[in-house]
């Protein structure tokens, strides 16, 4: 997806860093199994933190394993592949495909990646048809807030929105207690609009010079070409106001959410990851680079044991699910 959902690592513990790590590489491990080395350039952290929710609000069988890789040599932990990993890895590969046709139309000139990962996508897609159909019909209610030119940052982001509270939705199919299943839905839906408003922010000197659709740029159309630092200062408020209002009603989502198996790094991640990235990006001077979640080496020694031993954590959590609509919160992370 697009980067903007990341842990604080000032504030992360070791425990919690192994499971987002678990998550983030073991997503990247279950695609080169699935759909190839290319289908690697798809992971990301926004993914990897879905992965971590929608294995919260699941709680399906996992198993971890001890691994190397040549992009790190260092043994790290991962969630194993497995049917779980399976499914992300396919919703990874759906969200990339379409996120790439949506850079074409753009005018991005991607069109050559387009037609190689589409095999891809036609096997991912074949695999979860419901998710293409919710994936496609966002991207496409999306496509009609550009050509309808919609200004209202609120109302561009809902269509994005509408991709990650169907997506969680889709996940929880099985789930029979609609209140348990709209918490997440709810949390997700408000994390899409944060994604999407960050990414139209991010992406206000390239938008400005392709003259593409920027729904911030036609809510404040004074922007001038070197002056992006100027422009962000000049709307500081109404924009930290679209992000802050986006994170706190997810905060309040997952409040709601009383987490058994990864509430430390779903906590880090929405109490402070989210409010981190949204101050970077009100105040940079141009687009953020890449994001990198990495562990300063001085910490490093103390994080090791706990990477290795989350290979020995139980291979199936806890169902979650209580009668009232609410989970039972168990003592592994708390």
């Amino acid at each position: 997806m697009y980067g903007y959902i990341t842990p604080d690592t000032d504030k992360v513990g070791p425990r919690d860093f192994a499971m987002f790590r678990a998550a983030y590489c073991g997503l990247c491990v279950s695609l080169k199994e699935n759909y190839g080395q290319l289908s690697r350039y798809s992971t990301s952290y926004d993914m990897a933190f879905f992965t971590l929710v929608s294995l919260e609000a699941t709680a399906p069988k996992l198993e971890f394993d001890n691994i190397r890789c040549i992009g790190q040599p260092a043994l790290k932990t991962i969630i194993k592949p497995g049917p779980f990993m399976t499914k992300m890895s396919a919703i990874s590969i759906i969200l990339f495909y379409y996120k790439l046709l949506d850079d074409v139309i753009d005018g991005s000139g991607k069109k050559a990646l387009v037609n190689l990962v589409k095999k891809r996508y036609e096997k991912a897609k074949a695999l979860c048809p419901k998710v293409d159909e919710i994936v496609s019909n966002g991207y496409e209610k999306l496509r009609n807030t550009e050509i309808n030119k919609v200004a209202s940052i609120d109302m561009a982001a809902d269509a994005f929105a509408s991709i990650l509270a169907g997506l969680i939705a889709s996940v929880m199919e099985s789930e029979t207690n609609e209140a348990y299943k709209d918490m997440f839905t709810q949390l997700c839906y408000n994390l899409g609009k944060f994604v999407y408003i960050c990414d139209a922010i991010d992406d206000i000197d390239e938008d400005y010079a392709s003259g593409s659709y920027n729904p911030v740029l036609l809510s404040y159309p004074d922007f001038s070409k070197g002056k992006r630092k100027e422009y962000l200062e000049k709307y500081n408020e109404p924009l930290s106001f679209a992000l802050k209002s986006c994170i706190y009603r997810t905060i309040e989502c997952f409040n709601r959410i009383k987490c058994t198996e990864v509430h430390g790094i779903l906590e880090n991640v929405i109490y402070y990851g989210l409010e981190k990235k949204a101050e970077e990006l009100l105040s940079s001077s141009q687009k953020l680079k890449a994001p990198r979640v990495s562990i300063p080496r001085r910490r490093l020694k103390s994080y090791r044991a706990e990477w290795k031993n989350l290979s020995g954590r139980p291979k199936e959590p806890a169902s979650n699910n209580n009668n009232d609509g609410t989970n039972v919160a168990g003592d592994g992370d708390k």
